[in-house]
């Protein structure tokens, strides 16, 4: 079974022990994004605490080619954070981000210009502007945002109820050892403390 019907299982199975009435799955799966959300941020919260990324956003972190014009690209859709970049047809140093005067004064210094193999980069808005200028591709490292989780149903053999189709559900990109704590995130959501041992326990026997 897919992590998300581990989690949507362990859920319901919460409410029903704690007699909060049955979910649609409709609002389970909106529990769900909404803790998948909050803790992805909190994993990116530490990584720009710390500089290094946590070990659950490793599935989060994609390679990408940009092209660019007059040494600017538009960030794909999919964009959260930055992480590194590189000029791939010279094979130079890994690129670190920096800030607005920290770009412009090497932009503008002669004795350690922006070169093909020391390259540096900016993030503003939806772009990212890169000197050497005349750079037209690099490979962007970055944190992707979380892809929506998809709930999805089948009616059950006498029509009264819906059961969870794990072939048509989208999968969350967080492996299944963070389930435990999606499932908190999600109970907070809708108001079942988060420290409550049930979910724990039962995160724990869904997941083995």
């Amino acid at each position: 079974m897919k992590t998300i019907g581990y989690i949507t299982e362990t859920i319901e199975m919460t409410l029903r022990k704690e007699r909060r009435g049955i979910l649609k799955k409709s609002q389970i799966q909106t529990a769900v994004r909404v803790a998948i959300n909050n803790f992805f941020n909190k994993q990116l919260a530490q990584y720009r605490a710390t500089g290094f990324i946590p070990t659950p956003l490793q599935p989060f972190v994609y390679t990408t080619t940009l092209s660019l014009t007059n040494g600017t690209a538009s960030l794909p859709a999919n964009f959260s954070k930055e992480v590194t970049f590189y000029i791939p047809s010279v094979n130079s140093n890994p690129a670190v981000f920096m800030n607005r005067a920290e770009f412009q004064e090497r932009n503008n210094s002669v004795l350690m210009p922006p070169s093909e193999l020391d390259p540096v980069g900016i993030i503003e808005g939806n772009s990212i502007y890169v000197r050497p200028i005349n750079t037209t591709s690099i490979q962007l490292t970055y944190i992707k945002k979380p892809s929506d989780v998809v709930i999805a149903t089948t009616v059950s053999g006498d029509g009264r109820s819906l059961n969870y189709d794990d072939t048509n559900s989208v999968d969350t990109e967080f492996r299944v050892e963070y389930s435990t704590d999606l499932i908190k995130e999600a109970l907070q959501f809708l108001s079942v403390p988060h420290q409550d041992p049930n979910a724990a326990q039962l995160a724990q026997t869904t997941t083995e």
